[in-house]
């Protein structure tokens, strides 16, 4: 819907979304952002303060939340193994 410029639209679907997950911050982070987006085209800088402003807060949120906090780890943790494995690989993987 915004690729065709139809943003009332993606907005409306936005916030049926929002109010279908209230708790979900990622989710909300992700919506804040196309929200944003969308004000932006609109050339509504007031509105898209707002949104910015409110995915920030929930990118602290989800931050905060342990079960994020531990994917993250487990991200980096895999991102190790990948690393050292190329490594010890002596040139035979990876670019």
């Amino acid at each position: 819907m915004i690729r065709t410029a139809n943003l009332d639209a993606a907005l409306r679907r936005i916030e049926k979304t929002e109010q279908e997950n209230p708790g979900n911050a990622h989710l909300l982070m992700k919506t804040g952002y196309l929200k944003a987006m969308i004000f932006h085209r609109q050339k509504d800088s007031v509105k898209r303060r707002d949104a910015m402003n409110q995915m920030l807060k929930n990118m602290e949120t989800m931050q905060k939340d342990p079960m994020y906090r531990t994917a993250f780890t487990d991200g980096q943790d895999a991102i190790d193994v990948v690393r050292k494995s190329l490594e010890r690989g002596g040139g035979r993987y990876g670019p």
